[in-house]
């Protein structure tokens, strides 16, 4: 990670090349800057690469870095902004038909309703994630979404489903 991140960055520095590879790579970049703690750092690439998004018009690839700079703001406990942040992503992804990248941004969502005491949101967030999760196969984010609704259930005091989704 931390070779590649290198790389990113030199490129990134260097400059040159199509505004669209610079998004995708300070988006690249941002996300790796987020898995090694560099939050700070993850935020100010993921900006610079959403103002290139918007400006060309790339709503996917808006989508994603909103849904990194949602995942860096919920690390800051930043929980409003966090939410305001992935509830864009996930108005855009909705609109570009790809379901298998919205599952994940309904799971980081239903985590943050989580944070902030939100069990009903996050109970309804586990539900549709859940559905789209299998609906899709994808283990991972069927892990995921149950073990978000676990959460919320327990919060909410209904044990009963909580051994049903376990």
């Amino acid at each position: 990670m931390s070779e590649g991140r290198r790389w990113l960055e030199a490129a990134l520095a260097k400059g040159g090349g199509p505004e669209a590879a610079r998004a995708k790579v300070l988006g690249k970049a941002g996300w790796m800057a987020w898995e090694q703690g560099d939050f700070e750092r993850s935020v100010a690439l993921n900006e610079e690469g959403l103002a290139i998004f918007r400006e060309l018009g790339d709503e996917a690839g808006a989508a994603a870095t909103l849904f990194n700079l949602g995942s860096v703001e919920m690390v800051n406990n930043e929980l409003e902004r966090a939410s305001a942040l992935i509830e864009e992503a996930i108005t855009l992804q909705r609109a570009s038909g790809d379901r298998s990248v919205l599952l994940r941004m309904f799971s980081l969502q239903g985590f943050v309703a989580l944070l902030r005491r939100d069990y009903e949101r996050a109970v309804a967030l586990h539900e549709e994630s859940l559905g789209l999760a299998r609906e899709a196969e994808d283990d991972f984010a069927i892990n995921s979404s149950l073990s978000m609704g676990e959460l919320a259930y327990l919060s909410l005091g209904d044990h009963q489903r909580v051994r049903t989704l376990c």
